[in-house]
C-alpha cells in the first residue's frame, strides 16, 4: 500500500506542477466555448489519478448509449465532490465540463484551471448569472461539447435525492440536443472507507432524451420524469449490487 501511495503522490505532484505552469498563461475573463485541448487533457489525467487514489471500483453501465454522441447535456444526481471526477473518467470525454457554483470557480488556482478547461460558474443568487450559464452552456453543446449538470444544485451527501432545479435543463432544450440521464451512486461512502477499504461505485447512463422526446414538455414536466428515471434506476441498482457491499 505504501508503494502505491508513493507512486500516486508522485504523479499528483507532476500534475499540479503542470497545472501551475499552465495557469500563469490564462485568465478568467473570456467565456470558454471551445477549451484548449491541453486543459481538458490535464483534467482528464487528474480525474484518472483521483479514481485510483481514492481506491474506487467503478461499475459502468449504459456507456453504449453515449459512445457515438457529440454535444449533449449530462444530468445526474450529486452525492460527493468526486462525482464529476467519475463522470469525466467513465464517459471517456476529455472535453466534459460542468456547471459549478461560483465559490469553487473563485479559487485562485483550481478555479482558473477549471474555468479554462471549459466549466461555467453559477451565482445562484443572481438571475442574470443563471441566464448566461444557459446561453453559454447551450453554445458549448451546439459546438459538440458535453456539459454536465447536477440537477439537485448541491450534494445530497447521502443516498436520497434532493429537490431538482429544473431550469438547468434549458441548456439542451435551447440547443435542441440530447439530454443524457445518469446516476452516480455510493460516492458518499468514500470518505468513510478511504484509505483502508475500496469503495464500489456505480456510474450508469440510464436514458437519452432526444429533442423530439421532450420538445412538447415543460422543464418541470421533464424534470419530474427524469427524477422518476433516476429513482427507478437507483432502486434497481442497489438491489442488484446488494447496496454495493
Amino acid at each position: 500500500i505504501l508503494a502505491f501511495f508513493l507512486g500516486v503522490i508522485s504523479i499528483f505532484v507532476l500534475i499540479v506542477l503542470a497545472a501551475i505552469i499552465a495557469n500563469q498563461f490564462t485568465s478568467r475573463k473570456k467565456v470558454i466555448i471551445r477549451p484548449k485541448k491541453f486543459y481538458s487533457w490535464l483534467i482528464y489525467v487528474f480525474c484518472d489519478f483521483l479514481v485510483s487514489f481514492y481506491r474506487m471500483k467503478v461499475i459502468v453501465e449504459g456507456y453504449d448509449l453515449i459512445k457515438d454522441l457529440e454535444g449533449y447535456e449530462l444530468v445526474s444526481n450529486h452525492q460527493s465532490m468526486l462525482d464529476p471526477v467519475i463522470a469525466i473518467n467513465k464517459t471517456k470525454r476529455k472535453d466534459l465540463s460542468f456547471i459549478m457554483k461560483k465559490e469553487i470557480m473563485k479559487s485562485s488556482f483550481i478555479g482558473r484551471f477549471i474555468f479554462n478547461a471549459g466549466s461555467y460558474p453559477l451565482d445562484r443568487s443572481n438571475a442574470r448569472s443563471g441566464l448566461m450559464v444557459i446561453i453559454n452552456g447551450s453554445k458549448a453543446i451546439e459546438a459538440g461539447r458535453p456539459i454536465g449538470v447536477y440537477i439537485e444544485g448541491t450534494r445530497s451527501k447521502g443516498p436520497d435525492l434532493l429537490p431538482f432545479h429544473d431550469g438547468s435543463l434549458k441548456m439542451a432544450m435551447k440547443a435542441k440536443k440530447e439530454i443524457v440521464v445518469a446516476i452516480t451512486d455510493n460516492t458518499y461512502m468514500i470518505k468513510k472507507r478511504f484509505p483502508f477499504r475500496r469503495t464500489k461505485i456505480l456510474f450508469k447512463i440510464c436514458k437519452v432524451y432526444r429533442c423530439e422526446d421532450y420538445q412538447n414538455k415543460t422543464t418541470i414536466e421533464l424534470g419530474d420524469e427524469i427524477k422518476n428515471v433516476m429513482i427507478d434506476n437507483l432502486n434497481q441498482s442497489r438491489e442488484k449490487y446488494n447496496n454495493y457491499r
